[in-house]
């Protein structure tokens, strides 16, 4: 056999669902320990699916998925399928409040009056509450409430309105600071609704930092795995004829690019740079443009192109990432050609959008570039072996747990004295306190209502060596570094562009929205006027200088400096430059505690979350 490739064919996987009845009956019972469930199954195993029987039963449920393209695939199912009313089942997203506002006369979409009026409007007598995580965090957040309901609390005003139960489908996605503060709304609110969080590939220390925080006896943990063919199991995957070829996507047989020719593929890359590159290639086979769909955030930042791919009206899908987040193919969709990604996680989400519920065979290219196949993956024929081997190449994700009085910081930073007030606060220090490692977090609690108290009750110009300048940076850097907590998805600085490398269908450059950061990486700047950018060919060599600035680093921004000087030293650059701070604040007894405490909860909280770049006039 050539050494460039080797041949896999992997047989058909089954599944029992019984564990659907698990997941429904957990969420309906009340009153019991086990306040906490984690479903590690299969991509198109049905998780979501156990959720629908909710909207049946009293109390509500928020179904909170990654984003809103997901919610709209997933209301679709449930009122289609499910025969549920369209009162029992809502969508929450931006558009959907907008749409209520402009519906319902309520005045003007950004007025957060109008907001919070048709939040609870949309939530008025549902049953399934379809959401994102930046709406989640917004409401739980206090956000909207606090600005007309000082004494109130919309997480108070939920429960008592009936929230049982919060799912965080497809957990993976999430980063290690948003999985903290998640777990922060987990522990404020561990008295009341139950918490789930399903992914095929659960991040591995999601279980036991629930375990730490929560106990043993109160997270339950269920893992679904392949069954063989029975009555009662259901065909989840059909069989795979598996191609691993040690070439890069760019540099694939002749024979595999001439088959692209015919039939209908999905193709999953890595990076932006490769999909155009691997587009560019095909048409230079001659493919037709208009039989090819690029699916991605810079090639479509609203996620159009997703519906039309489910719809299947493109021969050839070449996609990103997206294509990870829940996202079902359409059943005619037969050859795949899948990067593995660098993380497991990606290879395995990747791959289980192959061959979902056929009973014929899918074909699979997986081009591995100079990774280290096992020796023995030509042997194996089960699906779930095959991936296991496979995934023990890639990258692993962070297992370290977070300390209970570092994520007291988080809790602390979400319990503030500016979104609740004292009453409520009190009741989550009752909650919290009675959690198995409740002390160690009010530690970090009261060292952040310490914090919180000497910058707002100006406590800081009681020393008389630290100049006024010094304290007034302080003061606006810790609103601004605390806001970030707010914004579950990171800020980013995104521009239009113009490609004048892609064609839309009307022959005209393709138009977009994008990270700046990402175009000042990757693209070729032909011009840029009225915040436009026009841009030409992707970089041979992707990186150039150019100069950034760091805002919310302590207590100013950060540079101008070359971006490859900072890139990937964000959390050390936070961590050194409060230290430049420490002659100055440490010479009173004030300043000192300030500084000491300030440290520890930027050494539990600083991620790259915290910051936002600025990219500086290159003229």
């Amino acid at each position: 056999m050539d050494n460039s490739e080797v041949k896999v064919i992997t047989k058909k996987q089954y599944i029992n669902r019984d564990f659907q009845n698990i997941i429904s009956q957990f969420l309906l019972e009340r009153g019991v320990n086990k306040k906490i469930l984690v479903v590690d199954a299969p991509t198109g195993a049905g998780k979501t699916h156990a959720f629908s029987n909710l909207g049946r039963f009293e109390g509500i449920t928020f179904l909170v998925l990654p984003n809103n393209f997901l919610i709209e695939e997933k209301y679709n199912e449930f009122v289609s399928k499910d025969g549920m009313t369209t009162n029992q089942v809502r969508k929450l997203s931006r558009s959907e409040i907008d749409e209520y506002i402009a519906k319902n006369d309520l005045g003007n979409k950004n007025d957060p009056k109008a907001v919070l009026n048709a939040i609870e409007g949309i939530l008025s007598g549902s049953k399934i509450v379809i959401t994102n995580p930046s709406i989640t965090f917004l409401i739980l957040y206090n956000h909207y409430w606090k600005k007309y309901h000082i004494m109130g609390s919309h997480l108070a005003e939920l429960i008592a309105a009936g929230l049982v139960n919060i799912v965080f489908d497809e957990i993976h996605i999430y980063n290690k600071d948003q999985r903290n503060r998640i777990i922060s709304i987990n522990a404020l609110l561990s008295r009341n609704p139950k918490f789930v969080y399903t992914s095929a590939t659960i991040p591995n220390d999601l279980l036991p930092t629930l375990r730490t925080i929560f106990g043993n006896d109160s997270v339950e943990y269920i893992k679904v795995t392949s069954t063989t063919y029975s009555e009662s199991s259901a065909l989840l995957r059909g069989p795979i004829n598996i191609r691993i070829l040690k070439y890069s996507p760019l540099d694939l047989p002749n024979d595999l690019l001439e088959s692209l020719k015919e039939n209908k593929w999905i193709i999953i890359l890595n990076k932006i740079i490769t999909i155009n590159r691997f587009y560019k290639i095909l048409l230079e086979r001659g493919i037709d443009k208009n039989e090819i769909l690029l699916v991605s955030g810079y090639h479509d930042r609203n996620r159009k192109s997703l519906g039309i791919f489910k719809e299947g009206k493109a021969r050839i899908i070449i996609a990103s990432n997206i294509i990870e987040q829940g996202v079902n193919p359409p059943k005619d969709y037969l050859n795949f050609i899948i990067e593995p990604g660098n993380y497991y996680y990606n290879f395995i989400q990747r791959i289980g959008r192959v061959g979902r519920g056929l009973e014929e065979s899918s074909n699979l290219v997986i081009p591995v570039s100079n990774l280290v196949v096992p020796k023995d993956i030509g042997e194996v024929n089960e699906f779930n072996e095959f991936v296991e081997k496979m995934s023990s190449i890639f990258k692993k994700d962070d297992i370290s747990v977070i300390e209970p009085k570092l994520l007291g910081y988080y809790i602390g930073n979400f319990m503030s004295r500016t979104r609740f007030d004292r009453d409520h606060r009190e009741k989550f220090k009752e909650i919290i306190e009675k959690l198995p490692v409740g002390n160690e977090i009010i530690r970090g609690v009261e060292n952040f209502d310490t914090l919180e108290s000497i910058i707002l009750e100006d406590k800081l110009n009681s020393c008389i060596t630290i100049p006024t300048s010094i304290i007034k940076k302080i003061e606006n850097w810790w609103s601004s570094y605390n806001l970030t907590f707010q914004n579950f998805i990171k800020n980013e600085s995104i521009v239009e562009v113009i490609d004048e490398t892609i064609t839309d269908e009307n022959n005209l450059p393709m138009a977009s929205n994008y990270n700046e950061l990402w175009v000042m990486m990757y693209k070729e700047i032909l011009s840029h006027q009225n915040g436009v950018y026009t841009l030409g060919e992707d970089r041979s060599e992707p990186f150039r200088e150019f100069n950034i600035s760091l805002i919310n680093v302590p207590f100013e921004e950060y540079g101008p400096q070359k971006f490859g000087d900072i890139q990937w030293r964000e959390r050390e650059i936070i961590m050194e430059n409060l230290e430049q701070y420490r002659k100055i604040l440490i010479n009173c007894k004030i300043g000192k505690c300030f500084f000491d405490l300030l440290k520890e909860y930027l050494y539990s909280t600083a991620w790259p979350d915290r910051l936002n770049y600025k990219i500086e006039d290159q003229s």
